[in-house]
């Protein structure tokens, strides 16, 4: 009899430890651990991003685009196309329809062109004499070149044009120097205005042109203040643009510069995506 009662115990200790195990193995598949949980919550991220590839709106903010910008930095418009393009155009007007006609405008500019108008004016205020390069239309950048103290030579223009033959391009910016001109105790006897010529308008080197010159900034004076006596000005680099007889517009070296690098930021972000 106490076999009987011993043997029922062990079969009833064997199922109910079996029972055991499998309610173990239940809960294991109910309730997935936290790498599992990870791994779903990513997926719903992810599901998430590739629902918005199917959205107008996601479709809209990714595509390619054409940006149209005065030289304010203000967006004129906007076109699609087949990739990111920066436009500036050469006006501070809100409406840049004469420029977009007249091909008053620079795609995508880099900072190369900023460190070439910077080492044309350093180059001529050393030297008391005009300097010139260009830009092809295909984005190339010839050198900058020395020029006599009140014109650039046409032997000069010349070789910049062979140069960009050479690469099967042309002139579409040409860009020289009015240099402050000094005397002897570096005293400004001429500035040199960022407006063309006579000369210059009379030969038209590419489609617009740059004048790299000055503009005064007189003193700021206080009423009734002993400090104004022997307050001097200042002449600060001012970009003159035209095209022949055309003057176009103008705008400080310093705001071209923080502009392009504003254009090169946003083609960065792009770029990124």
């Amino acid at each position: 009899m106490n076999r009987k009662i011993l043997w029922a115990s062990v079969i009833v200790l064997m199922q109910v430890s079996r029972l055991t195990i499998d309610l173990h193995q239940i809960n294991t598949l109910a309730i997935p651990n936290e790498q599992t949980k990870k791994e779903f919550n990513l997926y719903n991220e992810e599901s998430l991003s590739l629902a918005c590839l199917s959205s107008e709106s996601c479709l809209e903010a990714d595509s390619a685009r054409t940006i149209y910008y005065n030289l304010y930095g203000s967006e004129i418009k906007r076109t699609t196309g087949e990739q990111h393009t920066n436009i500036l155009l050469l006006t501070h007007s809100r409406n840049g329809d004469h420029c977009l006609e007249k091909g008053y405008y620079l795609v995508d500019p880099g900072m190369d062109l900023i460190d070439s108008i910077r080492k044309a004016y350093q180059e001529s205020d050393k030297g008391q004499r005009e300097y010139f390069f260009a830009v092809g239309h295909g984005g190339w950048i010839s050198p900058v070149l020395s020029g006599d103290h009140e014109y650039i030579p046409a032997a000069l223009i010349a070789d910049v044009r062979n140069q960009l033959r050479e690469r099967n391009d042309s002139i579409l910016l040409a860009i020289h120097t009015h240099p402050l001109l000094k005397d002897e105790f570096d005293q400004v006897m001429r500035p040199g205005n960022a407006f063309p010529s006579r000369a210059d308008t009379i030969k038209k080197l590419g489609r617009f042109e740059f004048i790299l010159g000055y503009v005064y900034d007189a003193p700021r004076m206080e009423p009734n203040s002993v400090m104004n006596t022997g307050q001097v000005g200042t002449y600060r680099p001012l970009i003159g643009i035209y095209s022949g007889g055309e003057t176009i517009d103008t705008i400080s070296l310093r705001d071209l510069e923080k502009l392009i690098g504003k254009l090169n930021a946003k083609n960065n972000r792009v770029s990124r995506k």
